[in-house]
């Protein structure tokens, strides 16, 4: 009969370990291509859905610095450059996966999340006003409570790329 090697309890498990602590890293330097510190947000198959997101915000509001360019007023022009730099923090911070470059885009984004929910406050006060028609009303309160969830979202999303950096 042949004789069969029995191999300990203790040696089998830390084999075990050792081969998923390999495994682990091996995914890590893949993902970051051979940085084993950092891996990428979006993995192997691109853009996670935070980045896609603040993506679209970025065009969203660099249409509107076009359009405000378009229809150019000197009233315009401080919101022209801070949305202007706005849109480029997000796309550095998303290209370069910096957690710096989020976390001033979720400072920006809580500010004016801050200043949506006052005028939000405002459009409530102003619902029950009599000297504004009541259809306008309604869509102005709608308009700022879809800006509320707009910026409750990008501070979210932000945050959410911020902690993962």
């Amino acid at each position: 009969m042949a004789t069969m090697s029995v191999l300990t309890r203790n040696e089998y498990p830390i084999r075990i370990e050792q081969d998923e602590q390999e495994v682990e890293q091996e995914m890590t330097n893949s993902q970051s291509g051979g940085n084993p510190k950092r891996a990428r947000a979006g993995g192997d198959g691109g853009c996670d859905c935070n980045e896609i997101f603040l993506i679209i915000i970025a065009v969203f509001i660099a249409a509107n610095v076009i359009w405000d360019l378009w229809n150019y007023r000197n009233i315009y022009l401080l919101r022209i450059i801070v949305l202007s730099i706005l849109v480029i923090l997000i796309i550095v911070g998303i290209v370069t996966k910096s957690s710096i470059c989020m976390l001033v885009v979720m400072i920006c984004f809580a500010i004016a999340l801050v200043i949506v929910i006052l005028f939000l406050v405002l459009a409530i006060i102003y619902l029950f006003d009599n000297s504004i028609s009541f259809n306008k009303r309604i869509v102005d309160l709608v308009q700022v409570i879809l800006l509320v969830l707009f910026f409750l979202c990008a501070c979210l999303a932000s945050n959410t790329l911020r902690q993962r950096y």
